[in-house]
């Protein structure tokens, strides 16, 4: 876990913000200065992907902004808004085909791999910022072997070694990746939630 004065994630938001020239304190102070305010950020969507297959956009220009569903309002954050991506938590639900729920916000996600369908966890999933792939994880590396005793969320989450931050106003998609010519198929309702966690800005 880390750990320091200055953490990691504010650090990579200063630098894509332009305020790094390595004297972190001065940084923060001049950023504090110019009405930058630090936050904790949690951006999360969750949907529908039966039948999918290929390449599944999860986040594009249309996306809407739901309570329960979705914090995105289309692929651009608003303005002042950066996103770390310090932690990425991936979780998976089904529903039976026949008179199962359907609505993607009253089911209960697991990150556990023995509950996600090998295609799923064989799959890629891709963020990409201003049509420039960012950041490429195997799926099964945002799943765990065990469940946790405590609450679900960060704890249990996906930590990126190396920091890439979403940028305010740049165009961000986010995708599913399947292996070439699987399908998750339609045997039952097949669902996914993603929680993008950590330091973030707004003014």
């Amino acid at each position: 876990m880390r750990n320091s004065i200055f953490l990691v994630g504010h650090v990579a938001l200063l630098q894509a913000m332009g305020y790094v020239d390595g004297n972190f304190e001065p940084d923060f102070k001049r950023a504090a200065a110019s009405g930058v305010k630090f936050t904790n950020g949690m951006e999360y969507l969750r949907l529908n992907i039966t039948n999918k297959g290929g390449i599944v956009d999860l986040l594009t220009a249309n996306t809407q902004q739901v309570d329960g569903e979705c914090t995105f309002n289309g692929n651009i954050l608003e303005d002042a808004r950066n996103l770390a991506l310090e932690k990425i938590r991936l979780g998976y639900a089904k529903s039976a085909k026949a008179g199962g729920e359907t609505d993607p916000t009253l089911l209960k996600y697991s990150n556990l791999y023995d509950d996600v369908p090998a295609v799923l966890a064989n799959a890629d999933l891709v963020i990409a910022q201003d049509g420039k792939d960012i950041l490429t994880i195997p799926v099964r590396h945002l799943l765990v072997g065990s469940k946790s005793e405590q609450v679900s969320g960060a704890v249990d989450a996906f930590e990126s070694g190396v920091i890439k931050v979403l940028r305010s106003k740049s165009k961000i998609n986010v995708q599913l990746r399947f292996p070439k010519g699987a399908s998750i198929g339609n045997v039952d309702n097949h669902f996914i939630e993603l929680h993008f966690i950590g330091a973030a800005t707004t003014r």
